[in-house]
This record gives structure tokens, sequence and C-alpha cells, in this order.
């Protein structure tokens, strides 16, 4: 009787799946990026390279962007336009894990804001089974004649059991 009750116990365990065990936590940070050509793999050119410097998601970062969904000509004929985009952000932590975010977002060149919203995340590695909601918000800048981003991240990243035993610094 009792090794009944032991494979059944084993074959919930196995149909389970692993984002029902993780741990989800309040996450804000910072990312910076810059524009880059450099491997870049976006039907439109638009890629960013750059780097998250706070907490779990702490790490370098890869934006490229693989729709354009709209652009609205809000500020008149002569303004830069705002584009409405869609993309996949792979941030590689220093954790021995990445994540993969799909985002959609607006970037509002005449007045140099940005925001977006993550859709799907995917981990891999310390991260693998992890999920989340996160939201994107910032400006527009330009450093040493190159265009970029500065960010704002916050939202909950539900962490899979093995990325729970990360010590962040």
């Amino acid at each position: 009787m009792g090794l009944i009750i032991i494979r059944v116990t084993l074959l919930v365990l196995l149909v389970v799946p692993v984002t029902l065990f993780a741990h989800c936590l309040e996450y804000r940070g910072r990312i910076e990026s810059l524009q880059t050509t450099s491997d870049c793999d976006s039907p439109f050119g638009l890629c960013t390279a750059g780097k998250i410097t706070e907490g779990v998601l702490k790490g370098t970062t890869r934006y490229t962007v693989t729709k354009v969904l709209g652009v609205v000509d809000q500020h008149g004929p002569t303004a830069l336009p705002t584009f409405v985009y869609a993309g996949n952000l792979k941030v590689t932590t220093k954790y021995k894990g990445t994540l993969e975010i799909e985002e959609a977002g607006m970037w509002d060149q005449e007045d140099k804001l940005d925001s977006g919203q993550a859709k799907r995340i995917v981990g891999t590695g310390k991260f693998l089974g992890s999920t989340g909601e996160l939201f994107f918000y910032g400006n527009s800048l330009v450093s040493n004649n190159v265009p970029g981003f500065k960010e704002r991240i916050s939202g909950k990243i539900c962490l899979s059991r093995e990325a729970e035993e990360i010590e962040i610094d």
C-alpha cells in the first residue's frame, strides 16, 4: 500500500510545472543601452547593447527590434514620429543564466520617451523556469553621437528554485 502512494506522489511531481514552485519578488532596476550594428539581425537594423546594473538581472543586454507595428505622427507634420515596436531583449546575467524577454513598446522620438512591457519571459541556466511581468520606461539619449536609452525596470520576477539560491550582490 505504501509503494502505491509513493508512485502517485512522484507522478504528480513530474506533471506539475516548475513555475508552480517559483518564488516571486518585486524587481526595480536600471538598464542603459546604445545602438549597435554589430551582429544585429533586426530586419530594421535596430539593435542595442547595454547593461543592467542592479539586482538579480545584473548583467549585459542585447535588444533586437523584430517588428515595427505602427508609426504615429502625434506632434505634427514637422516633428519626429512615435514608433510602436516589438522586439527581444536577451539578458545574460552574472549569475549563470539568461532571460529572453519578448517586449512591445512605444518610442516617442520628439519627447525622447520610451516605454515597454514584457509580454513573455523565458529563462535558461539558473533561470530555467523563471517567469515574470516587467515594465520598462525612460528616455532616449545620445552618447558620443550614438543613440541609446536609459530606462528604469519595474515589476516582478518569479524565480525557479535553482535561481532562488543566487546570492545577489
